[in-house]
């Protein structure tokens, strides 16, 4: 007999098998794993508030640079 083979059937398949800090970190891989794609794949490149600062910081770390470094942008608005 075939059984279809559900998250809870398979977690309480393997619990036993792992127990102690093992089965903690496999239970929060089956948990976090699936709710972290979703969140990248539901959230559009670009509307995240701080998205910008992010990307200059990788940029940064990129080309070397441990320590980040102020600068003012003067921003230039024209009235029309």
């Amino acid at each position: 007999m075939t059984e279809r083979m559900n998250l809870s059937v398979f977690i309480a398949r393997l619990w036993p098998a792992c127990m102690g800090k093992s089965a903690a970190i496999i239970l929060f891989v089956l948990c976090a794993l699936p709710v972290c794609m979703m969140t990248a794949l539901i959230t559009p490149p670009g509307q995240s508030p701080d998205e910008i600062p992010h990307t200059a910081r990788a940029l940064g770390l990129l080309h070397g640079a441990i320590l980040g470094v102020r600068k003012e942008v003067v921003a230039v608005h024209s009235v029309t």
